[in-house]
């Protein structure tokens, strides 16, 4: 076979900025690529490149689907991008397909699109289509994601052919030598391909890292023909392609064009896009404007001589008032800022710009590797990579919200769940203090909600103290009908204050633990002493009416994570008071000596997931097992830790999500002395939910609605 290989070589382009396409080729049919493809879903003619941490497919899909799209972010804002490398669409059915799975999940239930978004663009809304209680909505509306027009729009348009995503296949003309990469190294999404036989293609997609405003899409067209090619390229913000929002108004601007828009039933705030066509020198272009009531296009017409090359920059300006609410206090505040970056930014320098900004991000994180292993280096390398492109050091305030899904969809309507506190930001932290620490800021923000939140008349206690964070937040930060702050997941307050308090350990520093931890670790704690009930028969503090991690048991009593996180919290309030000078309530001491957990009667070393659990429950996913890990319980005997993971791993169901078999892996590697069972719940943690070809994690190890237990995964 690679006595072929030269037969197959096809430069998508002359000079060096195309890659050629037997160099792809030659990665798909690498012992590696092949190793990881069989292993994955979605993974037709996938490839991994080690040495340049570029993962891609050349497999051109027919439908729209989610799993097969990469993304673009750098912290700020993102955009999915369809196949076509650029645009706009809904996902599609694949002739095996049903409708549901096109729905994405709980609490929208919309349908699956190829959206952009901005970190804390959050609408208010009446109700969303799912909620955990109901009767929750008199007392507040909900907070959901906002969907931005998408930014990365840039048709081309060749005769009666269009290379528009929303189009059908047909209308596209002949696509071969397709290829789509995404790098882990800069975030750069290419998209390369030969169009009817003839011109060869290329869209760039980035998300400046360098430049948080400042998006681009650079289009390179190569001519090898011996006739003249007429092209029209289309610039579009089409205000149609955002949710969740109201238009503000659109046109045309100096020598590009913008849209202005808000959040659904937000008062006093704007986003803003503004974008420009830059062209080079070496062709003929011209350009005119169309606009209509809700799109404005800029057209472009090249005209591509034989032999010659064409470069579009299509160079896009993002800003929303949520950046800096002091500074961006009028629409025209939030306008004059996209526009400012857009124009500001030299289309010579962004490229570079981008990578170093990558480069000093990562620094040697992407070095990781598990020999031998090369489906457990691209899900490390690929984990590090995605936690980077929707964070940034810098962010404040409601920016610094990190969704499920970050900025690369609206799955769990881009709310933020216990998932950015204890998973999300503990994985971040070794690589990038300053990271995770930005990450704590969206929680201060809404810190003075949550003061508010224990008088909220939800509450069915009447002497609460301290603070509480509602199940889900968005905007606000308030109690919900998807977001209680009580009955519900009270562990949430234990996961915020595990953040800040791990923050200060990894070095954060005397003032931040003073001045940022101390409020929110002391005010959970507080929170917490007033929840928990003291039981004279037991002469231990119990907990009634909630539900722990594993969401298929609700509404119980005395669940063994909350009431060890209520303990672990106790601990650690008591520790920062006694290391800041300040006096411990006996309370915290107290409450923690004599915490219930309740314990099996046939095994005392298994600890029970709730009161009275039946033998014959399954669960949805690690829960007492993570009692070990990352609270740090201190059992009586590492033996009962053993226990809990043999017990419990018997329990799992296969339908669960993706947190369990991480912990299972933490917590064997940790209690185990021998044995493969850490190296085997490892692989569990990846091969079922890492999709191909862009190594993006699915929430469930299967996408199928009708076969998985009736879930429309987050991805």
């Amino acid at each position: 076979m690679k006595h072929l290989l030269p037969l197959l070589c096809i430069s998508l382009a002359v000079g060096s900025s195309f890659v050629p396409l037997n160099e792809y080729q030659r990665l798909v049919a690498s012992h590696d690529s092949k190793h990881i493809a069989k292993q994955l879903q979605f993974s037709e003619k996938m490839f991994f490149s080690e040495a340049t941490n570029v993962v891609g497919t050349l497999h051109l899909p027919q439908q729209h689907q989610f799993q097969r799209q990469p993304y673009v972010a750098n912290g700020y804002f993102g955009a999915r991008v369809p196949s076509l490398g650029q645009g706009f669409t809904y996902d599609q059915l694949t002739s095996s397909g049903s409708d549901e799975n096109l729905r994405n999940g709980w609490p929208q239930f919309n349908r699956r699109f190829a959206g952009a978004f901005a970190a804390g663009f959050y609408n208010l809304q009446a109700t969303t289509n799912g909620t955990n209680f109901p009767w929750l909505e008199q007392y507040g509306m909900d907070s959901t994601i906002a969907a931005i027009p998408q930014w990365t729009s840039l048709t081309v348009a060749w005769d009666a052919h269009v290379l528009g995503p929303m189009l059908a296949p047909e209308a596209w003309g002949n696509i071969s030598d397709y290829s789509q990469t995404l790098s882990l190294e800069d975030g750069v999404v290419s998209t390369l391909f030969t169009w009817k036989h003839t011109l060869q293609m290329r869209f760039n997609v980035t998300a400046n890292k360098k430049h948080r405003s400042v998006g681009s899409v650079t289009l390179e067209v190569h001519n090898p023909s011996k006739e003249q090619v007429d092209l029209t390229v289309t610039d579009r913000l089409d205000f149609d392609t955002s949710h969740g929002c109201r238009l503000h108004s659109i046109g045309n601007m100096r020598e590009g064009i913008f849209v202005m828009f808000a959040p659904n039933n937000v008062r006093g705030v704007f986003g803003a896009i503004t974008s420009r066509l830059v062209s080079a020198a070496n062709h003929t272009a011209d350009t005119e404007s169309n606009l209509s009531y809700s799109r404005i296009d800029n057209n472009m017409r090249l005209e591509i001589a034989p032999g010659a090359s064409a470069v579009v920059h299509k160079i896009v300006g993002i800003a929303t008032t949520d950046l800096d609410p002091e500074r961006y206090v009028l629409s025209s505040d939030v306008l004059d800022a996209a526009t400012l970056a857009c124009f500001a930014a030299n289309e010579t320098t962004l490229a570079a710009d981008n990578r170093a900004a990558w480069k000093k991000a990562l620094r040697k994180s992407l070095d990781v590797i598990f020999p031998d292993n090369a489906l457990l280096t691209l899900a490390a390398r690929a984990s590090i990579y995605h936690l980077h492109a929707n964070t940034r050091g810098d962010a404040r305030g409601l920016t610094a919200a990190l969704g499920v899904s970050g900025l690369s969809s609206d799955s769990y309507a881009g709310q933020v769940f216990w998932d950015t506190d204890l998973w999300m930001l503990m994985g971040i932290l070794p690589f990038s203090a300053d990271i995770s620490r930005s990450l704590l800021h969206y929680r201060q923000h809404t810190h003075q909600q949550a003061v508010k939140n224990v008088r909220s008349p939800s509450n069915p206690f009447l002497d609460s103290q301290g603070a509480v964070y509602p199940w889900t937040s968005g905007r606000y930060g308030n109690c919900t009908a998807s977001g209680p702050c009580f009955d519900y997941e009270y562990h949430i307050n234990s996961a915020v204050a595990y953040s800040a308090f791990n923050m200060y350990l990894s070095g954060a520093g005397e003032n931040f633990l003073r001045e940022d931890a101390f409020p929110i670790i002391d005010d959970a704690a507080r929170f917490y002493a007033s929840y928990v009930h003291f039981n004279e028969t037991m002469g231990k503090y119990t907990t009634h009416n909630l539900t722990d991690p594993d969401e298929y048991a609700n509404q119980i009593d005395n669940g063994a994570y909350t009431n060890a996180a209520i303990l672990s919290t106790l601990q650690w309030a008591a520790a920062v008071r006694d290391h800041l000078g300040k006096p411990v309530p006996d309370a915290y001491r107290h409450i923690a000596a004599n915490m219930h957990i309740p314990t099996s009667a046939d095994d005392s070393r298994v600890v029970l997931e709730y009161t009275d659990m039946p033998y014959s429950e399954g669960i949805k996913q690690a829960d007492v097992v993570m009692m070990t890990y990352p609270l740090g319980y201190q059992f009586s005997s590492p033996l009962h830790a053993q226990a809990n993971l043999d017990f419990y791993a018997l329990k799992q169901v296969d339908t669960g999500p993706a947190m369990t078999y991480p912990i299972y892996s933490i917590v064997a590697a940790a209690t185990l002395d021998s044995g493969c069972s850490a190296e085997s719940y490892l692989m569990k943690s990846v091969q079922p939910y890492l999709r191909g070809p862009f190594a993006q994690f699915l929430e469930q190890s299967n996408d199928n609605f009708d076969i998985n237990g009736g879930t429309n995964p987050a991805f």
